[in-house]
């Protein structure tokens, strides 16, 4: 569904208790409205439990040619975002009473701005504190949610990576509100690959009690990469002689380079011959050449770590 470009008729989306967003539809242009819902509605949304978040509207765009919006039941789905779908596809006629009822009565449309307040980080781990954040109503809150993936550009959103069917992306980790007024709400990210950007945001999660408003809480998406380490070895390396005062000596980068490789390293000793060599009767028996050399490479890092390995001769 993500090749979409152009609906003809109409678009309706309803009864999905998965999906979050509207993102998997990141070519949907125009909906031209040919044919239309009960000859009056071109967009439907009706009864999506999790429906929070239409599109990323600083970077899509969307027309619709002739026919209305029609939202209901959308309990996550704040208006909001409703208004800012039919200010930004064009629609000339304004909504009626009833077009958008039954909205948003369980999201937390008027969010609080959470801050990161400190960020440590090594080759495996990234360590976050944030802002200590206390609802209205503190019973209500919860836990924090922290959501991370793998990031090389600047550029996601918290809906990127979700698919009409629900499944996600990012990596979610629970972390429980601190007991003590005075210490910020703290999480140890482990297992992460060297030298790689993450995308980070962390949500405040709230007890969901029926007609009652949600004061929600949740950061801004933050990149963080993660501190270099040593790089794998080297692949394929080879030496060999191709003259007699000369040595080849050959390899391929490494699968993990774990870092900015500044340059290589190529050491290289000669060893002390066989006493063989001096028993050896060069009357019945040929030349046999059996000097040896031992070849060290090294990779070295931007912050002066490095590897070495010998390769094969």
């Amino acid at each position: 569904m993500g090749l979409i470009q152009k609906v003809t008729g109409y678009v309706k989306i309803r009864h999905s208790h998965a999906l979050g967003s509207l993102s998997f539809l990141k070519n949907l242009r125009y909906i031209n409205g040919q044919e239309l819902i009960e000859n009056m509605y071109s967009f439907s949304a009706i009864d999506n439990q999790h429906l929070q978040y239409l599109w990323d509207w600083s970077q899509h765009n969307l027309t619709i040619g002739n026919g209305r919006l029609f939202f209901r039941l959308n309990p996550k789905l704040c208006m909001s975002e409703i208004h800012t779908m039919w200010e930004k596809t064009g629609i000339a006629v304004k909504p009626e009473e009833g077009d958008f009822r039954n909205n948003g009565e369980r999201a937390s449309c008027e969010s609080h701005i959470l801050k990161f307040k400190s960020n440590v980080t090594s080759s495996h781990s990234i360590r976050l504190t944030w802002e200590s954040y206390r609802p209205p109503d503190y019973g209500d809150l919860i836990s924090f949610i922290v959501y991370y993936k793998e990031s090389p550009f600047e550029n996601i959103t918290e809906f990127d990576g979700q698919d009409g069917c629900g499944s996600n992306s990012w990596h979610m980790v629970d972390v429980d509100f601190p007991q003590e007024k005075s210490n910020d709400p703290k999480v140890s990210l482990q297992q992460l690959k060297p030298w790689t950007q993450y995308a980070v945001f962390v949500k405040a999660i709230t007890l969901q009690v029926e007609d009652k408003h949600i004061t929600g809480a949740k950061s801004d998406i933050i990149y963080i990469r993660t501190r270099p380490s040593l790089p794998s070895m080297p692949k394929d390396a080879r030496a060999y002689a191709n003259s007699s005062t000369r040595l080849m000596v050959k390899w391929s980068p490494p699968a993990f380079p774990n870092g900015n490789l500044t340059f290589y390293l190529v050491r290289w000793q000669q060893q002390a011959e066989d006493r063989e060599l001096y028993q050896h009767n060069y009357c019945s028996k040929g030349v046999q050449y059996s000097s040896y050399k031992t070849i060290t490479i090294s990779l070295i890092l931007q912050d002066n770590n490095y590897i070495t390995y010998s390769p094969r001769q």
